[in-house]
């Protein structure tokens, strides 16, 4: 028997597609990122030394939700946390309302 995988809304696997073969084994096909707008509606953040390898720490500081690390570092193309950021870096973080309405769509 087949489990049925659900997905929490503010999965970074929202748009993925699901597969489910032969055996009733379910899969992700490719991954397809939720696309996070890049508007004006952001602020500026200057990475700290204690940010690097936390933008967990900085998702939950500015949405309350350390899962949604992956909004911000798609936002900045940063692949990396630990070494795709460095201090003095500036980075744009998108509004907590930006991001609610792109995790709704």
């Amino acid at each position: 028997m087949a489990t049925k995988v659900i997905l929490p809304i503010n999965s970074r696997f929202k748009y993925t597609t699901l597969y489910t073969d032969a055996n009733d084994d379910t899969f992700f096909g490719t991954w397809k990122i939720p696309e996070v707008q890049d508007t004006t509606d952001f602020i500026y953040y200057q990475i700290k030394a204690s940010d690097i390898g936390r933008l967990d720490l900085l998702a939950y500081d500015y949405y309350g939700d350390p899962t949604l690390d992956w909004v911000i570092m798609d936002f900045n193309n940063i692949v990396d946390p630990i070494f795709g950021v460095f201090v003095g870096q500036k980075i744009k973080i998108p509004s907590k309302d930006q991001v609610l309405r792109m995790l709704m769509d």
